[in-house]
């Protein structure tokens, strides 16, 4: 989700980033890129490609499987992808496609950019960008996700609970919180008063 007075500015910068990602063998350390897991997944993906522009999005980079030669041809490949004009209400803004896939949605203004970013059925993560602090912690508190990251990505601790939100998993991970279900627990009521009735009040 990018604010729109600087989207198309964005746009032309992802579009130079996405050229410049190395796809390859995942065990050779320049690899961005590797391919995908299963063929499922793989067929998954490639549809969702298929049902961006059919929706209505612009295809800024990539769109389709990626042809790979020599020991690497029998492989998974799908080319690193940017969908822009995206919207929340389309399959390619709201569900998760777990390929390669960007998907760029616009907004005008923070009110908007919370209503969009709640209204999809998931809530495992998000990050925010700003460099004003306070909008940063407005987002924090606004925003339904059990790990939100403010100018940085995939940085956690295990001192840090997970607590997945809406249809993003189930327990919480990490933390104190993450060790509770693992523990036996024992509650114990003593009375120190031998002349107080017993019970509710029924003595």
């Amino acid at each position: 989700m990018v604010e729109a007075s600087v989207a198309k500015e964005l746009e032309s910068l992802l579009v130079e980033k996405a050229a410049k990602v190395k796809v390859g063998d995942p065990f050779q350390a320049d690899t961005i890129l590797g391919p995908m897991i299963t063929r499922a997944q793989f067929d998954c993906a490639l549809e969702y490609l298929q049902i961006g522009p059919q929706e209505g999005c612009r295809v800024l980079a990539g769109g389709g499987p990626l042809e790979m030669t020599g020991p690497l041809a029998d492989g998974l490949w799908l080319q690193p992808t940017m969908l822009a004009d995206v919207r929340a209400d389309m399959r390619v803004g709201c569900e998760e496609i777990f390929g390669p896939v960007l998907s760029i949605l616009e907004f005008e203004d923070q009110a908007e950019a919370v209503q969009i970013a709640n209204s999809v059925e998931y809530g495992l993560s998000g990050s925010v960008w700003t460099s004003n602090v306070d909008r940063a912690l407005q987002m924090v508190d606004s925003l339904d996700t059990g790990l939100i990251w403010v100018n940085t990505m995939l940085a956690g601790y295990p001192q840090i609970p997970l607590s997945p939100h809406k249809m993003s998993g189930t327990g919480v991970e990490l933390g104190r919180e993450g060790l509770l279900p693992y523990l036996k627990r024992k509650s114990a009521v003593i009375a120190n008063n031998t002349s107080a009735p017993v019970g509710w009040m029924l003595g």
